[in-house]
């Protein structure tokens, strides 16, 4: 008896497996047969799914192939029969309608359309069934005569939904109307709408929607002096479009007014400073470094002052000897001020280097780095960053066996983070210069896959560097020469580092290694501010080594020339669009994509 019953479980569950499966099968057919257009077929068997499941899955697409068949009597009946009876889903209605509108009998149409409406259910669930009923025939109108049925009618809510039928139409003012009312009603709604609102303006490439988005933030300003919620959606906006000078003007405006602290201008100081909009960024510092020591951002707009002129040094906009002393005193008396501690070891360094590598005081700066270190409590990432520092500092003198020891120390307490990683890049680039390639090969090999992105990037163009010129030259004698090169250069012994590529250039004049070579004369001519001559050297990069991998870097430098240095935005604007169109694997095309919309003017207001 019982392997009776365990033969009659196992012969049922064998029949509903097979069932089941014969419904894929018949349901996937059905739906290639759809996607073919061949509706006779589709029709054949989504009638046979229908009937055997009742699912208005196949009922959708079986009246679907029936239209398009012009067999529109069997699809009326079909539908009608559904209408019959109690309990019906008034969405056959719409159905029904989109029938005769596709027999071209537009008034039967209406009248069954009009007839969902007069059948409005009191149903969350129902409503927006039948509004997507009407959606899916592309019924716009009527399906936003449900929502607003709704509205008035019921105790739900349905503007988020309004708001998406508006999207599909394109009726951006419309949208963002119902958006920006929902803000006025409620706060709460301010991340749900501005993650809404972002694709559009992210995809606005005629910026017809952020010029909507603006007039009408604008206009209920205007209207609503007490709420600044408008205002803030207002600083959202400029800050997608980059355009941090009316950011910051209308953060320092809410300051004002509701008599803040300066988050809101600090954080947009900290935007402006990491998108290169160096102006805006020191006067967003300033404005609240000036609130004095009372505010809680001070000690943050002291640091963020200084590492925006720091930051202007590295991209020599401040260049002479007495603008840097000038930077140099400010430091000084700042970290003074706020005194020695881990809240100050970035402008101890920043500091240091500026002392080292654009003052000549590197005993100063090494003694500064090594007074920093006696901090008590130091954690171990901000002493790597000292030491990492110091090592620099170290190699610039000539000291390579401290340098290594101490980019070995920052390693070793940093095994595991970009700082560790860092040291470790620093370290390799050290056995470069020896000339020993093949060991600094293998840990830039490590380096280029285990790492962030920028070590990571940096330690994939040396590998690739020192990879492709071993194999080049045999005996590395071009590539010793090179790397000899690059040390002067790394020690600011600049005049020497010219005279070492040049020899390259007039021995080696075939090998590809000149391409690096006038990548890196470039750079020392950019750092001592010969911009026209860097710019003839980069060019010669480009025009003549556009396979080479250095080819995206020498462009996005020219760009970055002409865009911070000469001020040619038209050359900026162009070298940018290069980027974009010549270079899409490059990691600079992101960024390229950015600052060519801010220097196109992209619904910028001054």
């Amino acid at each position: 008896m019982k392997k009776f019953i365990l033969l009659l479980v196992i012969s049922v569950i064998s029949i509903v497996i097979t069932s089941a499966q014969n419904y894929t099968s018949d349901s996937q057919l059905a739906q290639n047969y759809f996607k073919a257009k061949q509706y006779d077929k589709a029709s054949v068997l989504y009638e046979k799914l229908y009937k055997k499941t009742s699912s208005k899955f196949y009922f959708k697409y079986l009246l679907e192939s029936l239209i398009e068949l012009n067999e529109f009597s069997n699809a009326e009946k079909m539908i009608k029969k559904k209408l019959r009876g109690r309990n019906i889903d008034i969405t056959y209605y719409v159905d029904l309608g989109y029938l005769y509108k596709k027999q071209n009998k537009p008034e039967k149409a209406t009248s069954q359309f009009e007839k969902a409406l007069k059948k409005f259910p009191n149903d969350q669930y129902k409503i927006r069934r039948l509004a997507n009923a009407f959606i899916s025939k592309k019924e716009y109108d009527y399906a936003e005569k449900v929502y607003l049925k709704a509205q008035e009618n019921t105790s739900y809510t349905f503007l988020f939904d309004l708001a998406n039928l508006y999207t599909l139409q394109r009726k951006y003012q419309q949208m963002i109307d119902i958006y920006l009312d929902l803000l006025n009603k409620n706060e709460k709604n301010l991340k749900t709408v501005q993650n809404r609102l972002r694709y559009w303006i992210n995809n606005d490439f005629d910026d017809s929607f952020k010029s909507i988005l603006r007039k009408s933030l604008l206009r209920r300003i205007q209207k609503l002096l007490k709420n600044d919620i408008f205002e803030k959606m207002l600083i959202w906006l400029y800050i997608q479009e980059k355009d941090f000078k009316n950011a910051f003007r209308q953060a320092k405006a809410i300051d004002k007014r509701n008599n803040e602290l300066g988050h809101r201008v600090v954080a947009i100081g900290n935007l402006a400073r990491s998108n290169n909009d160096l102006d805006v960024s020191y006067k967003a510092y300033k404005y609240v470094a000036d609130k004095g020591r009372g505010s809680m951002y001070y000690y943050e707009s002291k640091s963020g002052m200084l590492s925006v002129l720091y930051k202007k040094v590295n991209l020599r906009q401040i260049r002479t000897e007495q603008e840097i002393s000038n930077l140099e005193k400010q430091y000084l008396t700042t970290i003074n001020e706020l005194g020695r501690s881990t809240q100050t070891i970035n402008l101890i360094r920043d500091l240091a280097h500026l002392q080292a590598f654009y003052l000549n005081k590197a005993s100063d700066a090494i003694s500064l780095l090594n007074s920093a270190l006696s901090i008590g409590n130091l954690p171990s990432n901000l002493k790597g960053i000292v030491k990492i520092e110091l090592g620099d500092i170290l190699l610039l003198t000539g000291d390579i066996y401290e340098a290594t020891f101490a980019y070995a120390q920052a390693e070793k307490a940093n095994k595991s983070n970009s700082i560790g990683y860092e040291a470790r890049f620093k370290k390799a680039k050290l056995a470069y210069f020896d000339g020993k390639f093949k060991w600094s090969l293998a840990q830039l090999i490590v380096l280029k896959s285990n790492t962030s992105k920028l070590i990571a990037n940096d330690a994939f163009q040396l590998s690739m560097f020192i990879k492709k010129n071993i194999e080049q030259d045999s005996n590395t004698t071009a590539m010793k020469i090179f790397a000899r090169a690059d040390l002067y250069s790394n020690q600011n012994n600049d005049s020497l580092a010219l005279i070492t590529y040049d020899t390259i250039i007039n021995e080696f004049s075939g090998q590809e290694i000149t391409a690096n070579v006038y990548f890196n004369k470039a750079k020392i001519k950019l750092k001592n501010g010969d911009f026209n001559t860097a710019v003839k050297y980069f060019k010669e990069v480009v025009s003549k080594y556009s396979y080479d991998l250095l080819a995206d870097d020498a462009m996005y430098s020219l760009a970055q020339i002409y865009d911070y240095n000469l001020k040619d935005k038209n050359k900026a604007k162009q070298a940018y669009k290069n980027i974009i169109l010549n270079y899409k694997g490059s990691i600079f095309t992101v960024e390229a994509q950015k600052r060519f919309r801010i220097l196109r003017g992209d619904n910028i207001e001054q």
